[in-house]
């Protein structure tokens, strides 16, 4: 090997092991520090199928025990003692108006009166419960009332899908109760058909 040829090689290696060097380096700055949070710092349960985040940065875990949330460094969680009759959470949701709504394996549907929560901390657990949950029933079978998921479409309305069906409020025109929605799917019934996602097209139909 020549002289140029022993130098060029040594150029190609030495930008090789810089290239290397410089991925490492990017490697190791992209490991994020993880931490594992349990019940032992105050979750309401280990076990979480969903988690949100809200507009205000909060992040929220619904759980078989109650609905906790997150700001960072301390835990708040609702639940039982604040007059809920079922206290697994399935489906979190903030809709365009800025109310919260959570869905439960068991209780139907439940708006969270969140905001005034934040200000009612002085008033009795009677008192409060009465503020910060307002239950809907979805459809009156159990089934109906265990529900999967919530959507809100570009109208405004409130879809929920359960267990025993699809059903929809419009709670902006102050509609108070859930209504069936019927699938039309031949051979099997209505009440049959597990939800489990909602989407909307272009149109505006789900």
């Amino acid at each position: 090997m020549t002289g140029s040829k022993r130098v060029r090689a040594g150029f190609r290696i030495a930008v090789c092991l810089a290239c290397a060097l410089m991925l490492e380096d990017a490697t190791q700055a992209e490991r994020l520090s993880i931490k594992t949070y349990t019940s032992a710092q105050g979750l309401a349960h280990s076990y979480v199928p969903r988690i949100f985040r809200d507009p205000q940065g909060f992040l929220w875990f619904c759980t078989p025990d109650g609905l906790s949330r997150f700001d960072g460094q301390n835990f708040t969680t609702y639940g039982l003692d604040d007059g809920l009759s079922f206290p697994e959470f399935t489906y979190f949701l903030r809709t365009s108006d800025g109310a919260y709504w959570v869905a439960t394996n068991g209780s139907g549907v439940c708006k969270f009166n969140y905001s005034e929560s934040a200000r009612s901390v002085s008033v009795s657990v009677k008192e409060k419960s009465k503020r910060l949950f307002t239950t809907y029933q979805v459809g009156d079978t159990q089934a109906s009332n265990r529900v999967n998921v919530l959507y809100e479409d570009k109208e405004g309305r409130l879809w929920a899908g359960s267990d025993g069906g699809l059903f929809v409020m419009n709670a902006r025109s102050g509609e108070q109760a859930f209504l069936p929605v019927e699938m039309g799917i031949q051979s099997h019934p209505d009440r049959l058909v597990q939800i489990w996602a909602i989407l909307e097209d272009s149109e505006g139909c789900n």
